[in-house]
């Protein structure tokens, strides 16, 4: 397949992670039209519709920070823009609607005025699969229309826009001025068929061999900030936790005092069992934020658990349902924690949350079949609630 197919199709790949809208607090009055286009992107999403984020990208403007920022040959520059222009805003909003599965929900944190607009932090909640944020770059068009025209994410470290640069420059035919500043090998043929190996299995769902393609590539390319995260990604959708180890400590490797890849760490530290730094990167991600976040605080009382400090563990799960009372993943890290620590009456005070609120069953049977549950089930209080 020619190089530049390849590249439309897989470019929009590279992203990250109860119905209805949930308002962020709104500064003031000038905000409201933002707040609105982000309300409508995030109850889209909610509702599986790409298409309120698809039709506010502006896809030109995108192609603009991207494209305009570096030479290319004039030929694949057009050939590029033309094929991306056509599919790439919609395939952008399939992809992050498809990266929330089933269950996934998404949710505006907090916006907030920005030189040319606004910026407006919204939450990607995968399940299982953990948390994603995107920050939305937000302008008014000459139309009146509210545009979102690129983002920083937080699971590349970087803006959509500044990805996109470092794939393209990947397959560009000619050396590039990108090229040259992240160090992309000279010898472009073989380059660039080691790289369509790499996209090629990723198009066919292959993703373990994705990775261990990637992890046989020489350092050059394996320094390469785009591929890394694509290749994060693979490994994260292969299921297997040593890949995703070895993608981690790659990034660690050739990224570890870039304060962007805080986020993208946090993992990492939790699988080398470095629990300090897995709270340390947490807490400056919330002060980067500029406000708080319930899955921030969910994260940071497992970290604390992890390293054996159960008070504070309590402590920022009492908080993430305190500002969120919606966020599911706060009353299980609760739950656990006071059966962890055997506080039975406070354990059934937050079952009872689970099953009014949430519909869950926490009757004797099925905490039985879940195991593990034992005690609680023996205790008095649990006795006199069921």
């Amino acid at each position: 397949m020619h190089p530049l197919k390849i590249l439309a199709s897989i470019i929009t790949l590279y992203i990250l992670s109860g119905i209805g809208v949930v308002h962020a607090k709104v500064l003031d009055d000038s905000l409201l039209p933002y707040q609105a286009q982000v309300d409508n992107i995030v109850q889209g999403f909610n509702l599986r519709d790409h298409q309120p984020f698809s039709d506010a990208l502006d896809i030109e403007a995108i192609l603009d920070k991207s494209l305009d920022s570096f030479l290319l040959e004039r030929s694949f520059r057009e050939e590029f823009r033309n094929s991306f222009s056509k599919t790439g805003a919609d395939k952008l909003g399939q992809n992050i609607l498809a990266s929330l599965g089933d269950y996934g929900m998404a949710k505006l944190i907090n916006i907030q005025p920005s030189d040319t607009g606004a910026q407006a932090l919204m939450r990607l909640d995968f399940g299982d699969s953990g948390n994603g944020y995107m920050i939305l770059d937000l302008i008014t068009d000459g139309q009146g229309k509210v545009r979102v025209t690129d983002w920083f994410d937080y699971s590349a470290g970087q803006k959509y826009s500044a990805s996109l640069s470092q794939l393209v420059a990947l397959f560009s035919p000619t050396p590039t001025i990108v090229g040259t500043v992240f160090d992309i090998a000279t010898d472009r043929e073989e380059q660039t068929r080691l790289i369509m190996d790499l996209f090629e299995k990723q198009q066919q769902g292959d993703y373990e061999a994705v990775v261990k393609s990637f992890l046989s590539l020489d350092e050059t390319l394996k320094s390469n900030r785009a591929l890394n995260f694509f290749a994060v990604q693979a490994a994260n959708l292969s299921g297997d936790d040593q890949l995703y180890l070895a993608t981690l400590e790659n990034v660690e490797r050739h990224f570890s005092t870039d304060p962007t890849l805080q986020f993208v760490l946090v993992d990492y530290y939790f699988l080398k069992g470095d629990f300090n730094k897995a709270i340390q990167s947490l807490e400056n991600i919330h002060q980067d934020f500029g406000t708080e976040d319930a899955a921030i605080y969910s994260m940071l009382s497992n970290a604390h658990y992890e390293a054996g400090e159960i008070e504070q563990a309590i402590n920022h799960a009492s908080r993430a349902i305190e500002i969120e009372p919606e966020y599911e993943n706060g009353y299980w890290s609760l739950f656990s924690l006071h059966i962890q620590t055997q506080r039975w009456q406070d354990a059934v005070a937050v079952a009872r949350i689970l099953e009014s609120r949430f519909d869950y069953d926490l009757g004797p049977s099925s905490l039985e079949q879940a195991g593990g549950y034992q005690s609680f089930i023996a205790s008095p209080a649990y006795q006199a609630w069921k």
